[in-house]
């Protein structure tokens, strides 16, 4: 397992099957922190498989983005901005905006409880199937806005305000 710090750094404009921007696949330690990632790209491999993570693709790892921006991101599968399957993440004072996935156009959670998300923007996404904002579940530490939190459960909601976009 390895750490990886990104300080101050823009990622635009790369594609891959897996985190079109970066990937943490080992469960290593991976921590974002001033940065922007815009424009990125996961697509189908071609066995049609994977295409997860536009942004940020993770299967498993301690994740943290703070002060960051993700957007404009797009992945063929789940997670434009962001795919988290499993282990910890920290989102702190983060936007993510205007992504677009077939699942979870922000962000797409697997089945882990440990994601946890306070000061930031989740808003402005595009899942075409589902989940335009976030799917999976996130766990509110205050001051948060989601905009849509279709497909999308947001639990010990203190402080975050719930719209659906029409």
């Amino acid at each position: 397992q390895s750490n990886l710090t990104l300080n101050q750094v823009r990622i635009n404009g790369n594609k891959a099957t897996v985190g079109g921007g970066v990937v943490n696949a080992t469960g290593g330690t991976l921590t974002i922190v001033g940065s922007t990632l815009d424009n990125n790209q996961s697509v189908k491999a071609g066995d049609g498989s994977e295409g997860d993570g536009g942004g940020v693709g993770v299967y498993t790892g301690t994740v943290a983005l703070v002060n960051s921006t993700l957007s404009g991101n797009t992945a063929a599968g789940s997670g434009g901005g962001l795919v988290f399957l499993d282990g910890t993440l920290a989102l702190n004072n983060i936007t993510i905006f205007g992504n677009t996935a077939d699942v979870g156009g922000g962000v797409s959670v697997g089945t882990t409880d440990n994601v946890s998300i306070v000061h930031s923007i989740i808003a402005g996404n595009t899942g075409t199937s589902a989940g335009p904002d976030c799917s999976g579940k996130l766990t509110s530490q205050g001051t948060n806005w989601v905009q849509s939190t279709t497909n999308c459960n947001v639990v010990d909601a203190d402080g975050i305000t719930n719209t659906t976009s029409t």
